[in-house]
């Protein structure tokens, strides 16, 4: 083990190369490199209860039940 950096708390899911974290029910969501843990870009959008990658797209559920695409380009 070379380092250890500390993520924000949150929901967590990997896609792309890359980790995707977004506070519960929160409106930031945050592009994480895995290779030196630096934030590379936050985007405003609302995030709900659960991040998944699937499909080639990044997604959010809410408490509601309801799905949705999380647009990322």
């Amino acid at each position: 083990m070379q380092a250890i950096t500390a993520l924000p708390a949150g929901q967590l899911t990997a896609a792309g190369g890359s980790l995707w974290v977004g506070r519960v029910n929160g409106t930031l969501l945050e592009q994480v490199d895995p290779a030196s843990g630096t934030v590379v870009r936050r985007l405003q959008t609302r995030v709900g209860v659960a991040l998944a990658f699937a499909a080639g797209r990044l997604w959010t559920v809410f408490r509601d039940g309801r799905l949705q695409r999380l647009a990322t380009e």
